[in-house]
């Protein structure tokens, strides 16, 4: 398994203590249009008289304005795996301004793992906001190295003592499983609560095996919070995502759309394989926000195959069609 040691061990941290935390009030509407609207509050034991808005959960939009874009990708999805190069493929599309969506298979399960990532910086900067000292805390890291990851740091982690904050953006920018090792087995019950508090859905438990848990239309929870700074204050939710558009994975999302567009993104990679060594799939998956002039979108594509070439390849066209096509 490719990032089963540490994506996995932080996948069990995640659901320790899953009954603890703040509780969660929802509110589900019928507007006048044919969308129903779900709002997702929090409210924080510590105050009685605000509930903060952390999302709002949309079903699909089926105008005419998203049926062609749905067409283009239904019609590519089909092709690809008839063809074989994927056995699987999912897509989510949002404008953030506005709500509306549409999407292809945009429920189906997938191992998220690096995806998961996003929540560790989001889950530390939550408690910095909290507790500031924090970040002046520093981690010493021994030299341990995991050899399963596919894409590795374009630099090594030396042995030695590094800030949260650094290893923070190692975890996003590099996503380097040695820094996010750091940081998941220094604190763990930091992420039960975020994990909860963003009605993420429920992940293997302890002693499960690791399966496919997360859709992309779950997923884009994360980046959903983030640019509408909601549970991160203003200033934290801008860092994080200015992180994210310092990733040095190029080949998904940010393939497909000009060089001059701001795309903060992050990947994720997954791969089976049997005692013996033999593959038996592998996922890919490149989910953000790509910073179309006027009109920002979400963009989450999750794919399964035997190649991470081909997978590479489906993420970055379905990327370029989406940016032609969508929200004109």
């Amino acid at each position: 398994m490719n990032l089963g040691k540490t994506i996995g061990r932080l996948v069990l941290i995640l659901v320790i203590g899953f009954g603890l935390g703040w509780f969660i009030k929802d509110k589900t509407a019928s507007p006048a249009s044919s969308q129903l609207i779900r709002e997702v509050r929090v409210n924080p034991a510590s105050v009685n008289l605000v509930n903060p808005l952390l999302y709002i959960r949309t079903t699909e939009d089926t105008t005419s304005e998203y049926k062609s874009l749905k067409k283009t990708i239904n019609d590519y999805v089909n092709s690809s795996i008839k063809t074989g190069k994927a056995s699987g493929i999912s897509v989510y599309v949002r404008e953030m301004d506005t709500g509306m969506w549409t999407g292809v298979n945009e429920s189906t399960l997938y191992e998220p793992s690096s995806m998961l990532k996003v929540l560790v910086m989001m889950s530390y900067l939550k408690a910095a906001e909290e507790n500031p000292d924090l970040f002046n805390k520093t981690l010493y890291y021994s030299g341990k190295e995991d050899p399963g990851q596919f894409y590795k740091p374009t630099t090594k982690l030396a042995p030695g003592h590094y800030s949260i904050p650094d290893l923070i953006k190692r975890t996003i920018i590099e996503s380097d499983n040695e820094a996010v090792s750091l940081l998941t087995d220094y604190n763990p019950q930091v992420f039960t609560d975020t994990y909860k508090t963003l009605e993420l859905p429920p992940a293997p438990t302890a002693g499960q095996p690791i399966v496919d848990f997360m859709s992309p239309r779950a997923y884009s929870v994360l980046f959903r919070t983030l640019y509408n700074a909601t549970y991160l204050s203003a200033r934290l939710s801008e860092q994080a995502l200015e992180l994210m558009t310092e990733t040095t994975f190029k080949s998904g999302l940010e393939a497909g759309v000009p060089a001059r567009v701001v795309v903060a993104h992050k990947f994720g990679e997954h791969t089976d394989i049997t005692e013996d060594g033999k593959i038996i799939t592998r996922e890919l998956h490149d989910c953000g926000i790509v910073y179309k002039q006027d009109s920002p979108y979400f963009l989450c594509v999750m794919t399964k195959g035997n190649d991470f070439k081909n997978l590479e390849g489906i993420i970055s066209d379905i990327s370029k069609m989406v940016y032609a096509e969508a929200l004109n």
